[in-house]
């Protein structure tokens, strides 16, 4: 199960920029596989992302990455085209470097821009003109903003809620940054019933209760109190707050969302369950300040799919392929979409000898992988885009800690009943292939 992410908020990022000629011949030694996420422009302006490279192939923070393309500019005579990352995770105000912006005329031209990545975050390169007005957002996996943007008069700039020029920390921004105050954290001696898997049992179980299924459950545990947000069918919102209220030990005070939609569609809702008896002595004013709000971001962050949710349930079998690890062979099933990694093999049970699972990952990296809502322990060999194991590793059941690679090329997981590896004589330095050849082969781009 792929590590999830947590709450998105909004900042910016140092970056560095240069043109294209004076970088021409300090190219960064990694090629960066790349998605396009939103994209906006004024009509007859555009923005081509044509290669991305870094000092690593995952894009991840502390990593330094160059982007180049070309632009075309034909809503002003003249403006700045930068690289920016909106980031996750508000840390105040950014300072931003001279460098960073190319001044650029109206024509077409093209681009060669650098950036640190200090923080993680959504990348994108856009026009600026005081403000933004236009631009294209890109990355890799959940780092990708698919979010809506549009442009808007006066001033045609980008109207996602988000704007990543440079946050102010004076005037009304200022106002608002000493009534938010600092969060509060997670007490030490937290009451299972609060943490990540308490508040997930809680709503499971409130559904139950209601006779009603929830589709999806996530949890925002960046500061104390976490809150929950909880996807239902139709007015099924209802009966689980509802059941919610009824439930020992927690406290539900109203929340972000709707009980209903007119078109009867799925209904989101972001809310606190943790009573005001379990806050940390002298808190309550400080997390009540921040309470509401946070209850925004964190459903607009579900509606948006910003924010994964957790699965409440084992996925369908998924298709399966025949692979050769030296004299074994397995048939895994094949986990090729972000939903069907995270899920994983959360849920099963009774699995058997020949059950497995295996993970393309969007590119070679760190493999970071936990066993939340795992109730059978696996083992896992983390392998490279030659389909060379690399590392095995014992993941205990219904363990969230992390267990992250140490080699950082990456990009295929298999998953199988705890011990297989060691039963079947299969270890470091095999080489796994299928019909088609190798697993770069078979899975990966030709251009990889």
């Amino acid at each position: 199960m792929k590590t999830l992410t947590s709450i998105l908020l909004l900042s910016v990022t140092l970056v560095l920029s240069r043109t294209m000629a004076d970088t021409a011949d300090e190219k960064l030694p990694y090629p960066v596989r790349f998605e396009l996420g939103s994209s906006v422009f004024a009509p007859g302006d555009n923005i081509t992302i044509k290669e991305v490279r870094g000092t690593n192939r995952k894009i991840v923070v502390g990593g330094t990455y160059s982007v180049a393309g070309t632009y075309t500019l034909n809503s002003k005579d003249h403006a700045g085209l930068s690289f920016f990352s909106t980031s996750v995770g508000y840390s105040g105000p950014t300072p931003v470097d001279p460098k960073q912006t190319v001044r650029i005329q109206r024509g077409a031209g093209s681009f060669y821009l650098v950036i640190t990545m200090a923080e993680d975050g959504y990348l994108h390169v856009s026009f600026y003109d005081g403000e933004d007005f236009g631009g294209v957002y890109f990355g890799q996996g959940n780092r990708v903003f698919h979010g809506q943007m549009r442009l808007h008069s006066p001033n045609d700039s980008i109207a996602d809620n988000s704007s990543s020029e440079p946050l102010s920390a004076s005037g009304p921004n200022q106002t608002l940054f000493n009534y938010l105050g600092n969060p509060v954290m997670p007490p030490a001696n937290m009451d299972q019933h609060y943490t990540v898997t308490g508040l997930t049992a809680a709503v499971l179980q409130a559904a139950e209760n209601a006779g009603i299924t929830v589709k999806s459950v996530a949890v925002d545990d960046s500061e104390f109190p976490f809150l929950v947000g909880v996807i239902c069918e139709g007015s099924d919102a209802v009966k689980l707050k509802s059941a919610l209220k009824a439930m020992p030990g927690y406290q539900y005070g109203g929340g972000v969302g709707n009980d209903a939609n007119d078109d009867g569609s799925d209904t989101c809702n972001a809310f606190c369950i943790v009573p005001y008896s379990a806050f940390p002595q002298g808190t309550a004013d400080q997390i009540y300040h921040r309470l509401m709000l946070r209850e925004a971001v964190f459903h607009d962050q579900i509606v948006n799919h910003k924010q994964m949710l957790v699965p409440t349930g084992a996925q369908p079998k998924l298709p399966t392929m025949t692979i050769y690890l030296g004299g074994q062979t397995l048939d895994p099933e094949l986990a090729l979409t972000e939903q069907e990694q995270i899920t994983g093999m959360m849920f099963r049970t009774n699995i058997q000898e020949t059950d497995s699972m295996l993970f393309v990952l969007s590119t070679p990296q760190h493999a970071s992988f936990w066993m939340k809502n795992c109730p059978e322990s696996l083992s896992a060999a983390y392998i490279t885009p030659d389909g060379v194991i690399q590392e095995i590793h014992h993941f205990e059941q219904n363990d969230t800690t992390p267990v992250v690679s140490s080699n950082d090329n990456i990009q295929f997981v298999l998953e199988t009943k705890e011990g297989w590896f060691d039963r079947h004589n299969v270890g470091i330095g095999t080489t796994i292939t299928t019909a088609k050849g190798t697993l770069s082969e078979t899975f990966l781009p030709k251009s990889q």
